[in-house]
């Protein structure tokens, strides 16, 4: 997994360097990035974990709706960038979009904390143990619940992220919004 932004003097093709060294060795690029990291991918990432924010900025475009965001995650999915996008949306869950299939993951309600690594815990550890890719994102959603619940960087407990876990709903599929293609 890459996450973070670049840092000053890191070249903007970084992550696309990194991107061709995985697809060498036959493993599975997750990127988390933002700004010119996202910019300069043309290829070869598994999957896309963006915040609308970033979303917004990959394709230069404003993303007010579901519906345009799950079209910008599948414009990029067909354009070869990222093979998978999930798109975090806070407190309201989040957005997956594969080639064939869109769908709504609910959050769990939760008081505001620090935010600090939720978005990094989305996905990877459910990912790692060789979990189905909606049961690896409700992961990631305890996981990332988990960490509103710490204070400041420190990191969640497992206990706690198996608890909310439990929580977590089965995702609903969407059906595509003026868009012919079948994703089902």
């Amino acid at each position: 997994m890459a996450s973070g932004s670049l840092p000053p003097g890191v070249p903007a093709d970084y992550y696309q360097r990194v991107a061709d060294i995985c697809r060498q060795l036959s493993a599975k690029l997750i990127l988390d990035t933002s700004g010119g990291g996202l910019q300069h991918i043309s290829s070869g990432v598994f999957l896309l974990k963006a915040s609308v924010r970033e979303l917004r900025e990959c394709v230069g475009r404003r993303l007010a709706t579901e519906s345009e965001q799950l079209a910008a995650a599948h414009e990029l999915i067909d354009s070869g960038r990222p093979q998978i996008v999930l798109v975090s949306l806070g407190a309201y869950g989040a957005l997956l979009a594969t080639r064939r299939t869109s769908q709504r993951f609910s959050a769990i309600p939760m008081r505001s904390g620090s935010g600090v690594g939720a978005g990094d815990a989305m996905i990877t550890v459910g990912l790692s143990h060789g979990w189905p890719l909606a049961k690896s994102v409700r992961f990631g959603i305890a996981a990332g619940s988990a960490m509103l619940m710490t204070p400041g960087t420190a990191a969640c407990e497992r206990p706690h992220v198996e608890r909310l876990f439990e929580l977590v709903a089965e995702p609903s599929e969407i059906a595509p919004c003026g868009d012919k293609r079948h994703r089902s």
